[in-house]
């Protein structure tokens, strides 16, 4: 085998395994973004709720989104 195509051959794994840990982290990082954005949202949309419910203000329908 020539050298060229064992340099290639290990340059393709080690860039296989640094990009297969570079996608498993930056999915869970973006996963725990987007659940967090989330979880942010609901609770200002509770906390909306809540002050409308308090001051006697109509509430949003139930189907609103």
């Amino acid at each position: 085998m020539k050298l060229i195509y064992r340099i290639v051959l290990r340059m393709s794994l080690a860039m296989l395994v640094i990009l297969g840990a570079w996608a498993f982290l930056f999915y869970y990082t973006i996963i725990d973004e987007v659940n967090d954005e989330t979880d942010d949202a609901l609770e200002n949309y509770a906390e909306r709720i809540m002050t409308r419910a308090l001051a006697g203000k109509e509430l949003p329908s139930e189907n609103s989104g």
